[in-house]
C-alpha cells in the first residue's frame, strides 16, 4: 500500500489536488489531517507533530499515509483506542470511513470523470460535501450516479447583491432571491443534478448550490425542471429532499413538498430554499424508498 501511495502522489492529478501542501512536510500532514479527519493542528498538535516527525526522519509520504490510514482503524467502535467520550475523534473516524466509502463508490461506478473534477469531486465546498453525518453519504452517491448517467451542468455563477436580490434563469432552472435574503453580496454558483432513474433513489432532478453553509434571511424560491413518471402526471405536489451537512442532526433526509407547475410548456417543481448547504433533490418516493 505504501508503494502504491508513493506512486499516486507522483501523478499530475495528485499534484493538482495537494497543490502547495506538497511544499513542506508540515503542510502535507496538515492537508491530510484536515481532508480526511477534519482536524487541524490546533485540535491535535501532538498527532501532527508525530507524523511530521516521521517524514522528517526519512519515511516516504506514501508510507506515512498508509500507516496513518491503518492507525485510524484503532479508533473504530471495536478498536483498542476507542473512547465513547471523545466526541471529536469519533466524528473524525466517522468522516474518514464515510469518505472512504464514497471514494470506493465512485471508483466502482464512474468511468469518466466530470469536467472540473477537482472541484466537483472534492469532499468540501461545492463538491461532494462528505462529512461524519450519514446523510451526506446518501447525497454524495446521488451526485456520483449523476456523473455516470449525464454530466452535471454548471447553471450559473453570479454575484448577487444583498440589497437587491436577483432572479436568475438558466437551462430551465429559475432561482428567485428576494431583497434582503443574503447577509452580504455573494457569488452564488449552481449545478444541475440530472434525472437518474437507474438507482434506488429515482432522482427526477435537482440542484446544488455554493457557497456551502450560506444561510438565507428570507426564503428563496427555486424551480427545478422535471420529467414526471406516468403515474404522477396528475400530481400537484411532489416530495423534495434536502440536507444540511454542516449540522449532523439535520444531515438525514428532511422531506417537504414542492408545487408541481407547468411553465412555458415544461413541468417544474417549485420549492422553497432556506440555505445553500448541500443539495435539493426531487425524488420519486414510489421507487421503494
Amino acid at each position: 500500500m505504501a508503494t502504491t501511495a508513493d506512486v499516486m502522489l507522483e501523478t499530475d492529478a495528485a499534484k493538482n489536488y495537494f497543490g502547495e501542501s506538497l511544499n513542506t512536510n508540515t503542510a502535507f500532514i496538515n492537508h491530510i489531517y484536515y481532508n480526511t479527519l477534519n482536524k487541524t493542528a490546533a485540535e491535535d498538535p501532538e498527532g501532527i507533530d508525530y507524523w511530521v516527525g516521521m517524514l522528517d526522519s526519512g519515511a516516504s509520504r506514501g508510507f506515512v499515509v498508509a500507516t496513518l490510514v491503518s492507525a485510524v482503524g484503532d479508533y473504530a467502535p471495536d478498536g483498542p483506542r476507542y473512547n465513547p467520550l471523545d466526541i471529536s475523534t469519533i466524528a473524525a473516524y466517522n468522516q474518514f470511513t464515510n469518505r472512504v466509502e464514497i471514494s470506493d463508490y465512485m471508483a466502482e461506478r464512474v468511468e469518466k470523470t466530470p469536467d472540473n473534477w477537482a472541484v466537483r469531486t472534492s469532499f468540501s465546498g461545492i463538491g461532494l460535501n462528505v462529512t461524519e453525518a450519514p446523510g451526506t453519504v446518501a447525497a454524495a452517491k446521488i451526485i456520483i450516479d449523476g456523473f455516470s448517467s449525464e454530466d452535471q451542468e454548471e447553471l450559473f455563477s453570479q454575484t448577487v447583491t444583498a440589497e437587491e436580490g436577483a432572479v436568475i434563469e438558466a437551462s430551465g432552472y429559475r432561482l428567485e432571491i428576494p431583497a434582503g435574503a443574503l447577509p452580504e453580496d455573494t457569488r452564488i454558483t449552481a449545478f444541475s443534478i440530472p434525472a437518474n432513474n437507474n438507482t434506488s433513489e429515482q432522482v427526477l432532478g435537482g440542484i446544488r448550490f455554493s457557497p456551502a453553509g450560506l444561510e438565507l434571511e428570507k426564503i428563496a424560491i427555486v424551480e427545478i425542471p422535471i420529467d414526471l413518471p406516468v403515474d404522477w402526471q396528475d400530481m400537484e405536489q411532489i416530495p423534495v429532499y434536502g440536507f444540511k451537512e454542516d449540522d449532523p442532526e439535520l444531515a438525514a433526509w428532511n422531506g417537504f413538498y414542492a408545487a408541481v407547475k407547468v411553465v412555458d410548456g415544461r413541468t417544474v417543481a417549485v420549492a422553497p430554499v432556506f440555505h445553500f448547504s448541500g443539495s435539493i433533490f426531487v425524488r420519486n418516493c414510489h421507487s421503494g424508498t
